[in-house]
């Protein structure tokens, strides 16, 4: 568990988790992917 300082603090964590996750393409594409949805 973490604990924060702050609402910043709180902020900071969220963003560089997003970028984090955002950074690996791949995983991105394994979950908003869908076999039965053909995507142009």
């Amino acid at each position: 568990n973490r604990s924060f300082k702050d609402y910043d603090d709180i902020l900071d964590a969220c963003t560089s988790a997003w970028k984090h996750f955002i950074a690996d393409v791949e995983r991105v594409m394994s979950l908003c992917s869908r076999d039965w949805i053909k995507l142009t």
